[in-house]
């Protein structure tokens, strides 16, 4: 719990340590764990195929709002709270690439401009294949 801060407005127990991808990450025996599945299995004993955060918050570790749950279930999660990946289209990777080009601005400002991960950007402006944008 050392590792642990409750945030009064939520009841969310956000890890404060070691994050990857936003999610609580730490060591056990060597291995990388991410804290609110070790957490899950250790006060239920199984391991779900993957944890589900009820409070979508990501840091999250209290026990009360993790839940079960499939690949699919994680996937209606996303859609239902408005999370999926957003796709670019031809005019706005064209534009992307001329405003790079430009050297104003990074991906990480194209990034927030046109509401998708920066890696995207990057796709983008490497023109690599369409599949990943």
């Amino acid at each position: 719990m050392e590792k642990v801060e409750r945030d009064p407005d939520t009841d969310c127990l956000l890890w404060a340590a070691g994050r990857d991808g936003g999610y609580g990450r730490f060591r056990v025996d060597g291995k990388a764990e991410l804290a609110h599945r070790w957490l899950f299995i250790q006060v239920h004993g199984f391991a779900p195929l993957v944890v589900r955060h009820a409070c979508d918050n990501p840091p999250c570790v209290n026990i009360d709002h993790l839940l079960p749950g499939t690949n699919a279930d994680n996937v209606r999660d996303r859609v239902v709270r408005d999370r999926g990946a957003r796709k670019l289209t031809h005019v706005e990777v064209i534009e992307i690439r001329e405003e790079y080009a430009k050297g104003v601005l990074t991906q990480k400002m194209l990034a927030d401009v046109y509401g998708v991960n920066r890696t995207v950007i990057g796709f983008a402006v490497r023109r690599e294949t369409w599949r990943h944008i």
